[in-house]
């Protein structure tokens, strides 16, 4: 995909404002009743669980470890005369978009496999009405079998 380290966090970021744009465009939906509110915060904790994950990813590449993005920004930057840096961004920006016609459905889109974060595959049971309650018999019958404490009468 991208050779390059700053094309790298550019990706990360398109990737953060894609995600952040789904979670507003979930926001933005008014559920119709409870099970559909239940099933949005569902979705929208799958999308912030994405943005973190991609957020630590870009902080990764920023803290810059093993020196790659400084070394990649002093190539840019240091130069002999002022044609020199213009001639190495024209070439680092011919090979950018080299990389971009080359591999054009790598990167990030709008509609790129979303769809797995707007999952809705919450089961109830008969007693939880479809997310308006809460079953608490297993746990309670784990609770009623539990060997701790003493009986009382």
């Amino acid at each position: 995909m991208a050779s390059s380290v700053l094309e790298t966090a550019r990706a990360a970021h398109e990737e953060l404002e894609l995600l952040e744009r789904l979670a507003v465009r979930e926001l933005q939906r008014q559920p119709a009743n409870a099970c559909d509110c239940l099933r949005q915060s569902h979705r929208i904790s799958n999308i912030v669980d994405c943005l973190v994950t991609a957020s630590q990813k870009l902080v990764e590449t920023y803290e810059d470890k093993d020196g790659a993005r400084k070394e990649e920004m002093s190539t840019l930057i240091t130069a002999v005369n002022q044609d020199d840096i213009f001639h190495r961004f024209e070439d680092k920006l011919r090979e950018i978009h080299a990389s971009h016609t080359k591999y054009h459905s790598s990167f990030v889109s709008e509609t790129d496999n979303h769809d797995v974060l707007l999952k809705d595959d919450i089961k109830f049971s008969d007693e939880e009405a479809s997310g308006r309650y809460m079953d608490l018999h297993k746990l309670y019958n784990e609770f009623i079998s539990s060997k701790f404490g003493s009986f009382m009468e």
